[in-house]
């Protein structure tokens, strides 16, 4: 898990899409998000948590990529 935020629970995984992606998960829900983006790529998210994901994604791009990169090494 990378981080935890308002009950968001977001972790990076090496699987077969190919772009650079967060997993965020909240109780029964998640989401895929592209790093580049911050959008929304796929998921069943409340519109409330999909704006709060979002928004951190663009605050914290660099670090995920980076992350993203030292992962799929």
């Amino acid at each position: 898990m990378i981080e935890c935020f308002e009950g968001i629970k977001i972790v990076i995984n090496k699987d077969n899409l190919k772009l650079p992606h967060v997993i965020a998960s909240y109780n029964a829900h998640s989401g895929i998000f592209s790093i580049r983006t911050g959008k929304l790529i796929k998921g069943n998210l409340s519109a409330e948590k999909i704006e709060q994901v979002e928004n951190w994604i663009v605050l914290n791009d660099q670090r995920l990529m980076r992350l993203w990169e030292n992962q799929n090494k």
